[in-house]
Order: structure tokens, then sequence, then C-alpha cells
């Protein structure tokens, strides 16, 4: 039995999406639990963070700026990182000024990424984000201020009392 349907174009206008507004919205390309390292440069600072995962029963080793770190500072600063969402296409004629500059190290054969940010020229409110050097999204300010400022945290206090 071979039946034919049809059914009127006009009801398939749901079909008619930006792929934008389907898109994962974080700026990694991958969990956190795949960084083997993070630099982070801003004005005149820069900061790495990484993590030795020997694997086994043997507990991972974080670091911040070369210094032992704890699991729970390296994990914050990770998801805030994570949590920097594109909330847009990258504005026209966007100049890549590299305010901020972040650098992501992966395990398991997973590509870096280079990521820079440069204060939006139309909304102070936002920076438009170079992925490989094309500016591709739009993020909000805040959030990269979030990064900034627990990683100065972790630099004063890069080991937290486990339960605080």
């Amino acid at each position: 039995a071979k039946e034919i349907f049809t059914i009127n174009a006009s009801r398939l206008n749901f079909l008619d999406i930006d792929p934008f507004y389907i898109l994962e919205r974080g700026i990694l390309s991958t969990e956190i639990d795949k960084i083997s390292s993070v630099t982070i440069k801003w004005n005149k600072e820069q900061h790495t963070l990484s993590v030795t995962r020997p694997g086994g029963d043997a507990e991972n080793r974080y670091l911040i700026d070369g210094k032992v770190a704890s699991r729970e500072v390296f994990e914050e600063i990770a998801e805030e990182i994570a949590e920097i969402e594109y909330i847009g296409r990258a504005e026209e004629n966007a100049e890549n000024t590299r305010d901020i500059v972040i650098n992501v190290s992966y395990i398991g054969g997973i590509p870096s990424q280079e990521l820079s940010l440069a204060k939006s020229k139309h909304n102070d409110k936002n920076y438009v984000l170079f992925v490989r050097g094309k500016a591709e999204y739009t993020v909000e300010s805040e959030a990269v201020q979030e990064v900034i400022e627990e990683i100065q945290k972790a630099i004063n206090s890069p080991v937290k009392p486990r339960g605080v």
C-alpha cells in the first residue's frame, strides 16, 4: 500500500529556525573534567590553572600559577568559564583587540581552544568572542567579570578548606 500524503507548507514554518538558537550555549568545547589547563590574560595579568591527572588511585594535582590549589577552587573557576554563554551573534566589523584571552587545553586529544574577547563597540555590557581569530558570538561582560573575580580570589587563597 503506497500512499502519499500532502501538507500545506505553511504548517511547516516551525522548521524554519535559525541554527544559532539550537547551538550549545557555553564557550567551552567540552566538559570541565576534560580540561588540563587554562591560561587567562587580561590587562597586564596572566594566570594559569592546571591539573595533572595521574590516573589509578593517585589524586589529581591542581595548580594556580604553579602553586598548589584545591580541587574546589580549580572547579569553581572552570565552572565560571563554562557558564560564559553565547547571547547572540558577533557584531559586524568587530575588531579583535584581545582585551581578554583564554587558552584552554584538554586531555584525550581534544583540540585546544584560543578564545579572545574584545569589548563591544555597540554595547558596553558585552564582549565579542573570537574563536580562532574570527568574530563569532557576543557574551555578557558580567559573566566574564565573574571569571576574573574568581581567579583573583583564587590567587589570594588557592587552597579552600573542604566544606567551605
